[in-house]
């Protein structure tokens, strides 16, 4: 997994000078001893001494909580000098391993690496079977110059020493093969079409993943200021996940190199959390015997201490780079960089920049966000939706200023010049402001709400169980450690208290701070300006590329095999390829598989404890974690019930409720008021949505946390304003539009993003599309088209006459939707620019509302397919008209009418969270807010979910054939293609034999051991996240697999593999293993939540428990293996197309551009029905139009 934090980087290939290393560490000698030295007496953190060694390791530092309490520790171990911090956390025992991994090229070894040591070889193959049965979850991500494995165990602490070994020695015996290397980086493999023709495809699971990436326009742009910071032959500017082009010059060599000189011991660590119950003598015994096991090569030591000096480009013209899109009009994001020059900046004012960044360039209150972003105040135009500063923890702490969203049409040379000058501008009148400048003591008050607000979440940090383990889980930890290491001392607070000690120094200080530091900081010298801009020739440049590439390689293969034809040289490289195949599954096969582990969690979290009630009236769940200093307190509100016609005021409810600040009586809160007291007196206030597809649960859920009894207090009437007295007055309209405005852009730029962060949404809207309440709530396509009509309704001048003459415009409009795609492009982007002559007679407020169509028709354009394309901009424009005439006043009454249906106590429930202390100290308070809300709110739930379709209704403007089986979303900014098919399966309450059975089979080929679907279909580059997922809680099955170089070569591969398979006792034993999961290892809240929204489901501890009982019963069965395997074609022929039965009950949906829908549908044809048809789904499909 190539992980992203805020950057990401790329670069070209060129040979560099790499980090220079550091002298080797002395031969350690053979690991004769395993035995830990003995220790007298009990050791604790307390006994602890920086400096003098215990057990074989050397503390370096002791770590400190927020009361200034050993919390961990840093220590060496002695022998290999492996890095070990640890750290005293109440939660299943948990590891993040790390390795320097410094990039030498673009060719993304560090990526690479990661990949083959996951799965690859039998080592790697192994740790994958070893870890699903002993139920250890694990994840792992390469960033810039450290790749991470991390994971958990929640079978019983004893678990944790295996795994961990088991980790260890896959990643330093590494033992794939050079085959192996090929196919995990790139390689062409052979597919025969569906018309029994031969094909040579470019695939490899790196690769593919790093030619999505770089479809993205954050990656690019990223790419491009790294380069500008460092130059081009620096290693941390080089891509270290690959950057395609480079990727496929990549040797076997380079990647053996790679791990020979980074993979041992001196250049690792580990940061790993223990209860309290595991003693620290036990730990560091245990510790020490795995590290004296492990492989003790040696080798070199590199850090960022060896870097090379950077070779940064003079920054003066702007650069502007290009990113593949289908379209021009696409908003993307713009940079201002600074320099890497800021080297010896000590831990205070390193803190400190990042306080002044933050009440730079961030939320409503900051003054760039003022004027670029605040249509009340902006003083340029750009149609962005926020501004972002960040300081870089990599050496010299370069600088990026982002303005996201940025329309198209401004992302040229001059407006980057501008927006720099708009920002060195800001930059200095700040550093000139006079010590009795108001403005002055504004700023140091955001630093301040910014300082505390960041001293409380450093103490929730150490308040919560890392994550290690989970997908998603980033590096603050690391980061974290790494910036501690550099300050000196031998006790480190983990919360940074003496820093804020001395910035609350700093800021009380009589005069202006910034005045000196700006300079200091490099910040009032010239920065980059970079954007990133879409593309539509790029695209296409791309798709020739590798469509040349293709028959080059296969010129090559033709020439090697003295063939006459394309199809003679394609039969034999088929051959040697399927025999190299076969080579590596039959060593798959051969991959031991450990027995379960003694004592598997019978429920989802066996160590929650719980209660449940009422509180004035209202049911309420409790769980108490004695151990958390925090509480988080959060009602539930069913939103069922919602009439039809006002759904659509659902679509940004949360936001509305608490980003627009709060109005009760004559006592008003300004948004950006609101905003700094969060900071200063509450952990957390949010307002979300919550749903279950299985039972129609759906909830809007405002939850409200602190670090103590007075802050969760004050949290809880945070609540109360939002849900009773949220500032929907048209005096703060102005305040509302940009909220709108934001979310918006936002939604429409979703599809840009990574696959795993939005591909399910519209599935699961296609899927539950019988429920007009879900698709308001949840499907960002339907939300979008709620928010350009909400946006239109507060469009409202409060003119009538303007209204009037708009209306009439848009009518007139409306005529056009007959013209060709081309002229509609034409008369959109000059509505837009306010140069069409259509619009020259309106007032200058009918002009500018003219602009406001002209944008978003040029935005929605692409959305619309030609068969309904006259139909859809006809729609448009008469439906602008519409809201533009029902008016903000109507709207906002429409709002609060919604809300005021939503926000009672007979649609409420409660979820607590925290120690019995905090219990005990806030049930008044509770009491209370649940008392103020108003009482009411029963209704007939059974009337959300109707026959009706919606998108297969809209579907049929541009799409009359039927049945409606398969369906694509048209995608054409990416190459690759996505599958999403579900279909119903067994459920946690239904423990009949037959559904345990097709349980168990569906669980064969899930998860990542050596012969998973996952693990295949990643090997043979065929897809990255993969596989089959049987979800028991919602009682279906799915397969899941994105970026695929070609959709039915994926299927026909992952259908090639089950139907080759055998039963085999080893995968009904992993069967079994498979079901059983646990949540001890996440977050307090989340297993609160979780379990709270399990009970309000029906799922019990006791359903759970009864269920797995009865997989537990069907263990020692003689038969079991042949049994399951019999099973596969029903179970898996639902959602795996040519193999077994078809379901009528499947969804089977597909995402991608036209060659990846075409080329699926000849698949379906040859395999399935020869009149099967993958019907083209588009954005519009999911539009709930409104009633004109």
């Amino acid at each position: 997994m190539r992980f992203r934090p805020l950057l990401a980087l790329v670069l070209a290939s060129c040979s560099s000078p790499a980090a220079k290393p550091t002298v080797p560490p002395p031969d350690p000698g053979p690991p004769a001893v395993v035995t830990p030295p003995p220790a007298a007496g009990e050791l604790s953190l307390a006994t602890l001494q920086v400096g003098t060694s215990t057990r074989g390791f050397t503390p370096s530092a002791i770590y400190l909580d927020a009361s200034d309490q050993p919390i961990g520790a840093r220590l060496v171990h002695d022998r290999t000098k492996f890095i070990f911090d640890y750290l005293r956390i109440e939660s299943a025992p948990q590891a993040f391993i790390w390795v320097n991994s410094f990039p030498t090229s673009d060719k993304g070894e560090p990526h690479t690496q990661e990949h083959l040591l996951l799965g690859k070889g039998n080592r790697g193959r192994q740790m994958g079977s070893f870890q699903a049965m002993a139920l250890t979850e694990s994840s792992a991500f390469t960033d810039q110059w450290r790749t991470a494995y991390h994971f958990h165990t929640v079978a019983g602490r004893d678990t944790f020493w295996p795994v961990f070994q088991d980790q260890l020695g896959a990643m330093l015996d590494a033992d794939y093969t050079d085959e192996e290397i090929r196919r995990e980086v790139r390689n062409f493999g052979v597919d025969k079409g569906d018309d029994g023709k031969l094909r040579l495809e470019e695939k490899g699971t790196v690769y593919n993943e790093m030619v999505r990436y770089y479809e993205q326009p954050d990656t690019t742009l990223w790419f491009a200021a790294k380069r500008l910071v460092y130059g081009k032959q620096h290693p941390l500017a080089y891509e270290s996940g690959g950057y395609p082009d480079d990727i496929r010059v990549m040797t076997t060599a380079d990647i053996r190199k790679f791990h020979e000189d980074n993979y041992h011991l001196a250049n690792m660590g580990m940061i790993a959390a223990f209860p309290s119950s595991m003693k620290l003598g036990s730990i560091l015994d245990e510790a020490y015997k795995v590290l004296m096991s492990a492989n003790q090569r040696i080798g070199t030591v590199t850090t960022e201490a060896n870097l090379p000096p950077a070779t940064p480009t003079p920054p003066d013209a702007p650069v502007i780079v290009e990113y593949p899109y289908s379209d021009t009009t696409q908003p993307s994001p713009m940079m201002v960089v600074w320099p890497a020059t800021r080297t010896d900046m000590n831990l205070v004012e390193r803190t400190l920049l990042e306080l002044f960044l933050s009440a730079l360039a961030g939320d409503e209150s900051t003054p760039l966000y003022k004027q670029l972003v605040d249509s009340k105040t902006r003083t340029m135009d750009l149609g962005a939706r926020g501004v972002s500063a960040y300081m870089s923890g990599d050496h010299g702490h370069p600088i990026f200023l982002g303005v996201d969203g940025v329309r198209a049409d401004k992302l040229d040379p001059e407006n980057l010049r501008k927006v720099r000058a708009l920002v060195l501008a800001e930059l200095q009148r700040i550093a000139k402001l006079h010590v009795d400048d108001h403005e002055l003591v504004a700023i140091r008050r955001r630093v301040e709400a910014r300082a505390i607000d960041m001293k409380r979440r450093l103490a929730k940090f150490l308040d919560s169980p890392p994550g290690f383990g989970f997908r998603g889980t980033s590096s603050a930890w690391m980061n974290q450690m790494d910036m501690l290491a550099k300050a000196g001392g031998g006790k480190k607070s983990l919360t940074l208290k003496p820093v804020f000690e001395a910035i609350d120094m700093i800021l009380a200080t009589p005069g202006n701070p910034w005045r000196t530091r700006l300079e200091k900081w490099g910040l009032l010298a010239q920065p980059y300006a970079v954007a990133a801009k879409p593309s539509t020739k790029l695209r296409k440049d791309l798709d020739a590329a590798r469509d040349a590439r293709i028959a080059a390689e296969l010129a090559r293969l033709g020439t090697q095999y003295a063939t006459k034809d394309k199809a003679a040289t394609l039969a034999k490289y088929q051959v040697d390829y399927d025999k190299q195949t076969k080579s590596l599954e039959d060593a798959s096969a051969a991959t031991p598989l450990p027995p379960l582990v003694a004592s598997p969690p019978m429920t989802h979290d066996d160590e929650l404890k719980y209660t449940t009630g009422e509180v004035a009236g209202v049911k309420a769940f409790t769980a108490t974690v004695d151990s958390m200093q925090s509480a988080r307190l959060a009602l539930s509100f069913d939103v069922r019930g919602i009439a039809a016609e006002d759904q659509m005021y659902l679509a940004l409810l949360p936001s509305l409720l608490s980003d627009v600040g709060v109005a009760e009586g004559k006592t008003v809160i300004t948004s950006e008021e609101m905003t700094e007291r969060l900071r200063k007196e509450i952990l957390s206030l949010s307002v979300s949505y919550d749903e279950d597809l299985r039972t129609n649960r759906a909830e809007l859920v405002v939850a409200g946390a602190g670090n103590n009894v007075a802050e969760t207090r004050a949290a809880l009437r945070w609540m109360r304003h939002v849900m009773l007295a949220p500032d929907w007055r048209t005096d703060n309209l102005p305040r509302i539009r940009d909220v709108v405005d934001q979310s918006l852009t936002g939604l429409r730029a979703a599809m840009q993003g990574s696959e795993e962060s939005w591909v399910r949404d519209p599935h699961e809207a296609w899927w539950r599309q019988d429920s007009l309440l879900h698709l308001h709530i949840g499907s960002f396509l339907t939300r979008a088209h709620d928010l350009h009509r909400l946006r239109w309704q507060l469009l409202d001048p409060l003119d009538a006459k303007v209204t009037a003459e708009v209306s009439v415009f848009l009518a007139r409009l409306a005529d056009s939707g007959k013209r060709p795609r081309a002229q509609l492009v034409t008369l959109a982007k000059a509505l837009a620019d306010g140069k069409a002559p259509e619009a020259a007679r309106l007032s200058p407020q009918g002009k500018l509302l003219a602009v406001a169509a002209g944008k978003d028709l040029s935005a929605l354009l692409s959305d619309l397919p030609d068969g309904s394309l006259a139909k859809d901009w006809t729609y448009l424009c008469q439906q602008m008209a519409a809201d533009l005439k029902l008016g903000a006043p109507t709207a906002l009454a429409k709002l609060a009418s919604v809300r005021a249906a939503i926000i009672k106590k007979g649609r409420a429930r409660i979820t607590g969270v925290g120690s019995s202390a905090s219990h005990s100290a806030l049930s008044n308070d509770l009491s209370a807010l649940v008392s103020s809300l108003p009482e009411g709110g029963a209704f007939l739930a059974a009337s959300e979910v109707g026959i009706e379709r919606p998108i297969t209704n809209r579907l049929k403007d541009h799409d009359k054939t039927t049945p409606v089986t398969y369906v694509g979303l048209f995608s054409p900014a990416t190459s690759s293609g996505v599958f999403i098919n579900n279909a119903p399966s067994t459920g946690f309450t239904d423990t009949s034999e037959d559904a345990i059975l097709d349980y168990l089979a569906s669980n064969i080929f899930t998860g990542h051991g050596a012969h998973s679907l996952f693990m295949k279909t990643w090997a043979a580059g065929l897809a990255y996240s993969n596989g089959v997922h049987p979800f028991v809680a919602q009682a279906q099955i799915e397969y899941y697999a994105e970026r695929c170089p070609l959709l039915p070569q994926t299927m026909r591969f992952v259908v090639d593999q089950v139907k080759a398979s055998k039963p085999d006792a080893n995968h009904a034993r992993y069967a079994i293993a498979k079901a059983f999961d646990s949540r001890i290892a996440a977050g307090y809240e989340s297993r609160a939540t979780a379990m709270a929204n399990d009970l309000a489901d029906g799922l019990t501890p006791d359903v759970v428990r009864t269920f797995r009982k009865a997989l537990l019963a069907q263990a020692d069965r003689p038969d079991l293996a042949a049994t399951l395997h019999a099973r596969l074609p029903a179970v898996y022929g639902k959602i795996m197309p040519g193999y077994g039965k078809p379901s009528p009950d499947a969804i089977n949906f597909v995402i991608g551009p036209a060659k990846q829908l075409d080329a699926y549908q000849e698949y379906l044809r040859a395999t399935v029905d020869k009149k099967a048809i993958v019907h083209r789904l588009y954005p519009r499909d999911f539009w709930i139009p409104a009633p004109l």
